[in-house]
């Protein structure tokens, strides 16, 4: 897989994931980046199914073969050009020239992606660790998830809150949620 089209997937599922992050936190208020790259996703996948009925045809063509597209009369034709009488060798290849240059920054664009990783077995051991912590310093085991997520990055919170729910699921905590949006109460 060319990494340009790894790098695209990962984009995309990551504005993904912040959507749905967004759907199952809705406390989470989210920068105007973030909301901006949203908004980019929804037209782009507009603009995809506006498309999206064109591929069949095409697809239909490029099974049949059919790599010339012109008016119907001139279809079967061997393919010709005639420059304008106006114009000479010179000229012509300055325009070709000029083209060219204008699609340059295509090759020269890049983007970098921070290399950062949130795994989430660290988030598990780190919520085990606060857990250990609470457990020797006020002899129990009762803190809620906002003393997680404190001066954390969203991603991370988010990554935090999944270790969370596997922690749940293999019972090693237990939770509490007095009112939606409330503060998650979590006991060992």
């Amino acid at each position: 897989v060319h990494p340009r089209l790894l790098a695209d997937f990962i984009v995309v599922a990551s504005r993904l994931l912040l959507i749905k992050s967004k759907a199952l936190l809705p406390g989470v208020e989210l920068a105007a980046e973030e909301e901006k790259e949203i908004k980019d996703l929804e037209e782009r996948l507009k603009f995809y199914q506006s498309f999206k009925p064109a591929i069949k045809g095409i697809k239909n063509l490029w099974e049949r073969n059919v790599f010339c597209f012109s008016r119907p009369f001139l279809m079967g034709r061997p393919v010709f050009f005639y420059p304008a009488k106006n114009i000479d060798a010179a000229e012509l290849q300055n325009a070709v020239k000029k083209i060219f240059e204008s699609l340059e920054y295509l090759e020269k664009e890049t983007q970098t992606i921070s290399p950062t990783l949130i795994r989430l077995e660290d988030k598990i051991q780190e919520i085990l660790a606060v857990i250990q912590k609470w457990r020797s310093e006020a002899n129990q085991a009762i803190f809620g998830f906002k003393d997680l997520k404190k001066e954390k990055p969203r991603e991370e919170i988010i990554v935090m809150f999944l270790a969370l729910l596997h922690l749940i699921h293999n019972q090693v905590i237990n939770v509490e949620q007095k009112k939606q949006f409330s503060d998650i109460i979590i006991r060992q």
